[in-house]
């Protein structure tokens, strides 16, 4: 596995590269990199306290939502880079789940230490 590189993941985040040097590494001292998720686990649900903006650094996941009568319907699939939730740093209204599909090591960001920044 290559050596993590925190400062470098925030720069990937579209609504985060572009900010000062500084205010990217204030962002990495409240964002959380490399948590193990084994397949199958559950990286993100509704009301867990962890809502958040989310990038792949290694693995894939799922997103996806259930119905009222427990369907589940898949909305979108992560691989290693690809980020999903920013809107999530904003908007505390946001139902979807988070589920690891292999191994998976996610970096996050999440609201509250956002919104205290």
């Amino acid at each position: 596995m290559h050596q993590h590189d925190e400062l470098n993941c925030i720069s990937h985040v579209p609504i985060f590269k572009n900010l000062p040097l500084d205010l990217r590494q204030e962002l990495v001292h409240i964002s959380t990199h490399q948590q193990f998720f084994k397949k199958g686990s559950l990286i993100h649900a509704p009301g867990d306290g962890r809502l958040s903006v989310m990038s792949l650094d290694s693995g894939r996941a799922k997103i996806y939502s259930l119905s009222p009568d427990g369907h589940e319907q898949v909305l979108s699939l992560m691989q290693e880079g690809d980020i999903n939730g920013e809107e999530n740093l904003f908007d505390t209204e946001n139902d979807d789940l988070f589920s690891a599909l292999e191994d998976s090591r996610p970096a996050s960001i999440n609201y509250s230490d956002f919104q205290d920044l």
